[in-house]
């Protein structure tokens, strides 16, 4: 129940894709690397609108595979406030995306 992808279905391998670009994205920015302007906008975007707890429960979710059952363990909270915090994460980059007609 608790697997990478099981809980986005909705949104599919589509989904899971693009979040892995956002995850991306946000990482050559944190760095400094040269970005195309649009990607770089994407990005600054997602930084500043996902509070710090949500960019992790993505990064952990999508980037590092972990159910929220181990992400719950690992940050010592119950699975509960991860399910609610990856939603809202995930809500958050939709309207993002939607916001700056990247959706797809």
């Amino acid at each position: 129940m608790n697997q990478p992808g099981k809980q986005c279905n909705r949104r599919g391998r589509s989904w899971q894709k693009t979040m892995l670009r956002c995850l991306r994205l946000m990482n050559q920015y944190k760095r400094g690397e040269h970005m195309e302007a649009e990607e770089a906008m994407l990005a600054k975007t997602l930084l500043s609108k996902l509070t710090p707890l949500q960019e992790t429960y993505l990064r952990l979710y999508y980037g590092s595979v972990l159910t929220q059952d181990q992400i719950g363990k690992l940050l010592g909270c119950n699975l509960s406030s991860v399910s609610r915090g990856l939603n809202r994460a995930e809500d958050n980059v939709d309207r993002i995306l939607a916001d700056l007609n990247l959706k797809s």
